[in-house]
């Protein structure tokens, strides 16, 4: 593996998340949400990104004509309006999440040479 580019800030990943939220997706999210009831024990890391990913894709991320769109992020003026307070560990992990090898970049996106480069 080589270097990775380093994030410029562009969007691209936001104004259209490469991310398909259709009906299972929404069942898949709220049912990681049904675990952070009190009964199970979801103090792990992993488990406390999970819910908050969960929470963060069902409250701010929504499929318009077809695009997953977040709205958080201003499209005028290309910024995500979390950012300053914390980025949700699906934005922050955005496109290598624990793998080493980006998943499915945007077009235009600084990390899809890499992708295309990718065995």
């Amino acid at each position: 593996m080589g270097d990775r580019p380093v994030c410029v800030c562009c969007g691209k990943c936001c104004d259209g998340v490469p991310y398909k939220l259709d009906a299972k997706q929404r069942a898949k999210h709220r049912h990681v949400l049904s675990y952070d009831n009190g009964e199970w024990d979801v103090s792990s890391e992993q488990w406390q990104r999970n819910i908050e990913d969960s929470r963060f894709i069902l409250e701010h991320w929504h499929v318009r004509k077809g695009v997953t769109q977040c709205d958080q992020y201003d499209r005028q003026r290309k910024l995500c309006k979390v950012h300053e307070n914390g980025k949700p560990p699906v934005c922050t992990k955005f496109p290598y999440y624990d793998y080493e090898e980006p998943v499915e970049v945007p077009p235009g996106c600084v990390f899809e040479k890499v992708k295309k480069e990718a065995p």
